[in-house]
């Protein structure tokens, strides 16, 4: 898989990865990164964590220099 930013550059060159299909605890945010709010949310509602975090950035410093607009999306699988 070749990614290319706007420039026109690659900014990534790897293997595509295909992850099974599974239910997750999800959130979509900008700036910092927001763990605590999944986790908080999973043990209030009782829920077990059953594999690894999938961190999904959708806009970082290839599309923006403005770190404010980064937007990044975090996916925990949970039964």
């Amino acid at each position: 898989m070749r990614s290319v930013n706007p420039s026109g550059t690659v900014g990534y060159e790897g293997n595509d990865c295909v992850l099974p299909e599974t239910d997750c605890v999800a959130i979509r945010f900008p700036g910092s990164h927001r763990y605590r709010t999944l986790m908080d949310y999973i043990e209030n509602h009782h829920l077990t964590v059953v594999g690894f975090p999938r961190e999904i950035t959708l806009i970082d410093n290839d599309l923006t220099q403005d770190s404010s607009k980064y937007v990044t999306c975090i996916s925990i699988p949970i039964e």
